[in-house]
């Protein structure tokens, strides 16, 4: 119904270059063929709705990659305590042997 492979990759990229296939009769002597007016909103509202959708991405993608580099931090961070946390343990058994 989209018309083939590449009008879904087209689609499904947002690169404007999808154009939806005319619908086919639907019984006799009633046709749902799109006028060139629908088909211009239809390609319209296509190029906005991809453009929406990508801006979308983006911003999810920057959400997401400002959550994974907070988490790398605080990793690191509790590495870094526990660490010296180790260490003050293992200076003061010493202090408290001699």
């Amino acid at each position: 119904m989209m018309g083939g492979t590449t009008q879904i990759k087209n689609f499904l990229l947002g690169n404007g270059k999808y154009v939806p296939a005319p619908i086919a009769t639907q019984g006799p002597g009633f046709t749902t063929v799109p006028s060139q007016k629908d088909q211009q909103a239809i390609q319209t509202t296509t190029t906005t709705t991809t453009t929406t959708t990508q801006a979308t991405r983006k911003t999810t993608a920057t959400i997401y990659g400002q959550y994974a580099l907070n988490g790398i931090l605080i990793f690191l961070g509790t590495l870094i305590l526990l660490i010296i946390i180790r260490n003050m343990m293992r200076f003061f058994y010493d202090v408290f042997n001699s």
